[in-house]
């Protein structure tokens, strides 16, 4: 018998061994009756006694559910009625400080009492008309007293340009190019030869 075949083999009898096991362990033996192997034949005598005993002839459930007998763990929730109809309220005005009972706001508004801390604006007037002004001339350096500009404007003087203030006209010349032979004639050329154009003459270009 070759390697293969002795592994075949050995891994057919684990199968069962396992078979047997699983079904001793995981279900009691019925204790109440045993049927023969004779009226099922073979091995059924062995898987017989093997059936779920209890769970065969039980019964419907007595049908009261899941209750709570004990109604002292509950504090009388379930004989409780609908609430009194107060809600919520507050007994206790002290800690609301009179909210309860009180009427509309006197209209008054938010008002500061104490004229001190805001510096005497709750009586101050219009604005004397004077706006925002300046009174120490010496913070701005004169410009309050400051005239006219004496009329000199900026000016360049002829040295910080270059002489650029004095100068006249190009001399006319503009650019132009002295070296006909570095574009190769084109200066001097005429118009080109007549062409022939792009002709095709029975599919043969020429």
């Amino acid at each position: 018998m070759t390697t293969a075949h002795k592994y075949y083999a050995f891994f057919v009898f684990f199968l069962f061994l396992n078979s047997i096991f699983i079904a001793t362990e995981a279900r009691p033996f019925n204790v109440m009756e045993t049927r023969s192997a004779v009226d099922h034949g073979g091995c059924g005598g062995f898987f017989d006694g093997l059936s779920l005993g209890a769970i065969k002839q039980s019964g419907p459930s007595p049908g009261d559910g899941h209750k709570f007998t004990q109604q002292q763990i509950l504090g009388g929730i379930k004989q409780s009625g609908p609430s009194p109809g107060d809600g919520n309220k507050f007994t206790q005005q002290h800690t609301l400080g009179g909210i309860k009972q009180s009427g509309p706001s006197p209209g008054d508004g938010h008002k500061f009492t104490q004229q001190h801390t805001l510096g005497g604006i709750k009586q101050s007037g219009p604005s004397p008309g004077d706006g925002h002004k300046f009174t120490q001339q010496h913070t701005l350096g004169g410009i309050k007293q400051s005239g006219p500009s004496p009329g000199d404007g900026n000016k360049f003087t002829q040295q910080t340009l270059g002489g650029i203030k004095d100068s006249g006209p190009s001399p006319g010349d503009g650019n132009k190019f002295t070296q006909q032979q570095t574009f190769g004639g084109i200066k001097n050329s005429g118009p080109s030869p007549p062409g022939q154009g792009h002709g095709y003459v029975n599919g043969v270009h020429q």
